[in-house]
């Protein structure tokens, strides 16, 4: 596994990770979630 991602370009993977963090708080924004901690965790986040 580590081989395969030797190459990797380490920006582009933080770019894909903040895009599907971004895609999770508008997910939990849409389903209007109650939970405090997942609240807390999306504005720690921010």
């Amino acid at each position: 596994m580590a081989e395969s991602l030797k190459g990797f370009n380490s920006v582009a993977a933080v770019q894909v990770c903040q895009q599907a963090y971004k895609l999770l708080d508008e997910v939990m924004e849409r389903q209007n979630i109650r939970n405090p901690e997942a609240q807390a965790a999306v504005a720690q986040r921010r």
